[in-house]
């Protein structure tokens, strides 16, 4: 009888062998400071939307700087998933 194939290994079985790379390592070191400057410019674009000036001058300039939130809202999203991810590989 000819050899039946082996069943691939369940996807939790590859996470737990797979170790963090160099690059991911780097990766994973580098992500908390670019949280913060995401964060920092978040912040900074909050206190500007919060200053009634704004809102006396041209609306273009509001309407940049709620979709630049909206951007770094996914990029936020998008980072700490991955960091999350990283940091349940071994190392």
């Amino acid at each position: 009888p000819a050899a039946q194939p082996k069943p691939a290994a369940p996807a939790g079985d590859q996470l737990r062998a797979r170790k963090l790379s160099f690059a991911e390592r780097g990766e994973l070191e580098a992500l908390p400071g670019q949280i913060e400057t995401l964060e920092q410019e978040q912040q900074q674009l909050y206190e500007t939307l919060s200053d009634p000036k704004l809102y006396q001058g041209n609306g273009s300039d509001v309407a940049r700087i709620q979709a630049r939130l909206e951007e770094l809202a996914g990029e936020l999203e998008a980072a700490y998933e991955r960091w999350i991810y990283l940091e349940s590989l071994p190392a």
